[in-house]
């Protein structure tokens, strides 16, 4: 079975912000999934690796700002 990636992402509604991290075939396909569940939520995604190690509700806050 073929690896599927991993996203990270960033999202905010009326109600509540996360970052989450997500296996998915691209970052459209990760994006389209927490819009799933929070369909007026804004929502970003970045490959997982490149946010290792860092501080993932401080990028979100900066990414809400």
């Amino acid at each position: 079975m073929p690896h599927v990636p991993e996203f990270t992402v960033f999202w905010v509604d009326e109600l509540a912000g996360r970052a989450e991290t997500i296996a998915a075939i691209s970052a459209d396909a990760a994006v389209a999934q927490v819009l799933g569940e929070h369909p007026n939520a804004r929502a970003k995604a970045v490959p997982a690796e490149a946010v290792e190690g860092c501080n993932r509700t401080r990028l979100l806050w900066e990414w809400m700002g």
